[in-house]
């Protein structure tokens, strides 16, 4: 296990979708996201116009271009389509070349990250988990804000919550008293 912010995470989860904001540049995991995303993709954004690629000379694959607001004002909302269940999210931010911020990030439950800031040159990956439903999730960056990177983990899909959303417990028990010794029911 790995530990982000209040979040631990393994890295054995599968990727079920890695996005790369760049206009020319994929590997074999990350799928480009441009702005006017193809039909048939399980990802575009609604409003192509209020989104730009932002290309750097240098940073490598996931920390050199970024998506952006056309004009630094414009909310970009991601529709992002995936099987109903908990998520992983993984978002990956850098500009080498200024600061990054205050951004935030509205998911389908409310907000997930507010008031992001990276300094220039910095990185910040962060990990939050997002729920899909009805195989869907939009994601709502508003202020200043670049993406470079996004990644979906699968960690449990609808059909297998049994805890999270429906009730399971069928007994009382006070989980306060303290265990009596050699007691029986």
């Amino acid at each position: 296990l790995h530990r982000n912010d209040a979040l631990a995470y393994t890295t054995s989860f599968p990727t079920t979708l890695a996005l790369n904001f760049s206009e020319n540049d994929a590997s074999d995991k990350y799928q480009l996201c441009p702005p006017a995303t193809p039909n048939g993709k399980p990802f575009r954004w609604r409003e192509p116009k209020n989104v730009r690629i932002v290309q750097r000379a240098a940073g490598g694959l996931l920390r050199r271009d970024f998506a952006t607001a056309t004009d630094g004002a414009n909310d970009g909302v991601l529709e992002l389509e995936q099987p109903s269940g908990l998520y992983l999210m993984t978002l990956n931010m850098h500009d080498p070349k200024e600061d990054t911020g205050p951004f935030d990030v509205i998911g389908p439950d409310g907000p997930l990250l507010r008031g992001l800031r990276v300094p220039q040159g910095r990185f910040l990956d962060k990990t939050i988990a997002v729920r899909f439903r009805k195989g869907k999730a939009a994601l709502r960056f508003s202020g200043k804000w670049k993406i470079n990177a996004l990644a979906l983990q699968l960690i449990l899909q609808e059909h297998e919550d049994f805890i999270l959303e429906r009730p399971y417990w069928n007994m009382g028990a006070d989980l306060h008293a303290p265990p009596r010794p050699n007691h029986r029911p």
